[in-house]
């Protein structure tokens, strides 16, 4: 096995190098200096094909925690992991930009739920892909000044009497404090809410 990871046998594969070590230790306890020195390379190799990775695909959130946890085992490493994070952030800021003037564009799975109008002006889309008609937004935007306004969450009571659970096919199943809301499965944040309606031009009741 020793040799085998030296050979980089074990490289692209954190797991299988774990494994690997583990069980070097447990049965060549008298080699420890040899299999440490094997190790730390095989270990350095997979870091720095890992960071490798990351940077060619930093939209993608699993090489980037791959590369985090690389980088904890060599500190040396972590100015890379840094300016991969920089450059993922730079491009899902431009990847948001495009996707809000419906350009063809790649959002990364950890974003915020998003909001934008549609092209003819007349449903909320989001970016996973779901939309509202917007003739239900104010009601749901009113529903968030509410709360916000109270200070608390709304309770199911309180919502279902502002103007129902229904938001198109999906349902209203929370309102927090801070004037978020969550329909469905997906969390919308008031920063969204609130910039779709600038966008329609809703005013708050006096």
């Amino acid at each position: 096995m020793l040799p085998a990871i030296g050979n980089g046998a074990y490289d692209t594969d954190s797991h299988k190098l774990d494994e690997a070590l583990r069980l070097l230790r447990l049965i060549d306890r008298d080699a420890k200096p040899a299999v440490a020195a094997v190790v730390m390379d095989a270990s350095r190799r997979l870091a720095e094909l890992t960071l490798t990775e990351s940077a060619a695909s930093p939209l993608a959130s699993g090489a980037f925690t791959a590369a985090v946890q690389m980088a904890e085992r060599f500190p040396e490493m972590s100015p890379m992991v840094d300016a991969i994070q920089q450059n993922a952030m730079e491009i899902a800021r431009l990847q948001v930009s495009l996707w809000r003037l419906h350009m063809p564009a790649e959002l990364p799975d950890t974003l915020p739920v998003l909001l934008r109008l549609s092209t003819d002006r007349s449903r909320v889309e989001t970016s996973k892909g779901q939309e509202v008609p917007v003739a239900i937004c104010e009601r749901i935007w009113r529903v968030s000044q509410l709360a916000q306004q109270l200070g608390r969450a709304l309770t199911e009571d309180e919502y279902l009497h502002e103007g129902g659970a229904a938001v198109g096919a999906f349902s209203l199943v929370q309102v927090d404090a801070c004037g978020s809301i969550t329909v469905s499965c997906h969390r919308l944040g008031i920063d969204e809410i609130n910039k779709i309606a600038d966008d329609l031009s809703f005013t708050p009741t006096q």
